[in-house]
């Protein structure tokens, strides 16, 4: 296995730490890099070059640009606002966060903690149901502010309704953009930038990727139609420099198939999935699928429904209405990947990513040599870890493996608790102590010199086990030692049962993954200021 930098990257591991890579001085070097390549781009799009596109201007400020869907994200997640806008301050550009609602709601959930005796458990709700797990969060239906207010009063008081945390701020921005219907992700941004600016970060704009590539609306971007039809287009060598970057990608690490860390995209005969999502209303997202006739008719599929079919010579002409046109209806928006792509070619001049997507994103530099034959823009990777002021208990892992080996020790070994001053069970236990030997010694001479009579061996290795149970009665192991149902030994079911609640009750404290609303508005502050001073760092 071969690997990278940016396999090594990992989130800090103090409370109140920021990580920033590389740092200030290179990250200011990344950007003025990237800029310069941008004023040479060589490659086109739909044969534009993307050098024309409307957007696509390297005269003016720099964009400095992150994104993230809009769950409930955690200070690491959120950090990144406070990056991007130092960074852009320094470099006297601008801050830039893509709302990616196009992506799939599952696993969005409000959790908090609670503590009861002294151990931390969790506690969540949904907003959304099971069923709309696999739809996009542009594709929900919009709710009002009542709804929004019963649902946060299902948030304990404690954590929703004081003053020094967040969360009262997020909620009131949040409902207050609208009394009737609004839009989840409108209503994310508005919470978002309340958060902001409690915290004393100068918001970057919060842009919405559903608005980016809305191709049937007279004021899409070009950029975001060209760059889509480029993968329609152009299925099928998209789909091979795709496939091959994941292949790559695989073979360093020694990943075997062709599923993860991402599927490859699927070439079924004629029909070549592309890296996009197409997006319906109160529906799940489909995958995306062209087919190119002899005739030079292309045809949109989302799974196994055909939508449109247009001349792909229009495509290249009228890149927007084409795709309208094709989506018969529904939206197209970039998959990941092809999203990242897409926001670090022609979107800004630095990306900053989570550790997550800085790692992915190597493939998405190789999909970019493939497929435009250039080098990638150099990104970077901006996190924290903040965690909660919860109890925590002293013990560790090793202390579980100890009680664990203790138990096993007096099961399998209880003549080491035998001492030449024995209770009025000495004798008893001198005797079990010769029984044991003697079975010991009749199952090595067995195994050593006639290892086929299996029945006599079987006989000796049970009268050891039965000896060992009648020792540890004899010694008195058995006030302390109980078997449990994992066949585990030592200080008693109740202790190992009390080990292990302690240590799932840590991992839960210890959690850095709370929903950032959670925190004191000055413990935000001060990592927010932390973010600041190393993006800013010379």
């Amino acid at each position: 296995m071969t690997a990278t930098e940016m396999d090594a990257l990992a989130a800090p591991a103090g409370d109140g730490d920021v990580f920033v890579w590389p740092d200030g001085k290179a990250l200011t070097d990344v950007a003025a890099r990237n800029r310069d390549a941008r004023a040479k781009i060589s490659y086109k799009l739909l044969d534009i070059p993307a050098s024309e596109l409307p957007g696509v201007d390297v005269s003016g400020p720099l964009i400095v640009a992150a994104g993230h869907q809009p769950g409930f994200i955690h200070p690491g997640v959120w950090v990144k606002s406070a990056a991007v806008s130092a960074l852009a301050a320094r470099l006297g550009g601008r801050a830039e966060y893509w709302v990616v609602d196009s992506d799939a709601v599952h696993r969005t959930a409000l959790a908090w903690p609670v503590v009861d005796e002294g151990f931390v458990s969790v506690r969540s709700i949904a907003p959304f149901a099971d069923s709309q797990a696999s739809w996009a969060f542009e594709s929900l239906p919009a709710h009002d502010a009542t709804a929004w207010t019963a649902f946060h009063d299902r948030v304990p008081a404690p954590w929703r309704a004081v003053e020094a945390t967040a969360f009262s701020s997020w909620i009131k921005s949040f409902e207050a953009i609208g009394s009737g219907p609004v839009a989840y992700a409108r209503r994310w941004r508005a919470g978002i930038e309340a958060m902001d600016a409690v915290a004393g970060i100068d918001s970057p704009s919060y842009r919405l990727v559903s608005d980016e590539f809305n191709v049937c609306s007279a004021s899409a971007s070009l950029r975001g139609a060209c760059f889509v039809g480029h993968l329609v287009g152009h299925a099928a060598q998209t789909a091979q420099a795709y496939n091959a970057a994941l292949a790559a990608y695989r073979a360093r690490r020694g990943i075997a198939g062709t599923q993860h860390p991402i599927p490859d995209l699927l070439i079924e005969g004629s029909r070549v999935e592309a890296p996009l999502w197409a997006v319906g209303d109160d529906q799940p997202r489909q995958r995306v699928y062209v087919s190119i006739s002899s005739g030079g008719d292309l045809t949109l599929w989302a799974d196994g429904l055909r939508l449109g079919t247009v001349p792909i010579g229009r495509l290249r002409t009228q890149p927007g209405a084409a795709l309208c046109d094709l989506a018969a209806g529904w939206r197209l928006r970039p998959r990941a990947l092809a999203l990242t792509m897409y926001l670090r070619l022609l979107a800004c001049d630095v990306f900053i990513h989570g550790i997550g997507g800085a790692k992915y994103d190597q493939i998405t530099d190789d999909v970019i040599r493939r497929l435009f034959g250039i080098e990638p823009p150099g990104y970077s990777c901006v996190t924290a870890t903040l965690r909660l002021p919860l109890p925590r208990f002293d013990v560790s892992p090793l202390d579980l493996d100890r009680v664990h080996r203790e138990g096993r020790d007096r099961r399998f070994n209880p003549q080491r608790w035998a001492s030449n001053d024995f209770s009025a069970n000495s004798r008893v236990v001198a005797a079990l102590l010769d029984e044991r030997q003697r079975a010991i010694d009749a199952s090595i001479r067995l195994r050593d010199e006639s290892p086929r009579r299996r029945s006599e061996r079987r006989a000796q290795y049970e009268a050891i086990h039965r000896t060992n149970e009648e020792l540890v009665r004899a010694l008195g192991l058995m006030k302390s030692s109980q078997v449990d149902g994992s066949g585990a030994h030592g200080l008693g079911a109740q202790t190992l049962n009390r080990l292990k609640r302690e240590l799932e009750s840590n991992r839960v404290a210890q959690n850095r993954e709370w929903f950032v609303g959670l925190h004191t508005i000055d413990r935000l502050r001060a990592l927010a200021a932390r973010a600041v001073e190393m993006a800013q760092r010379k």
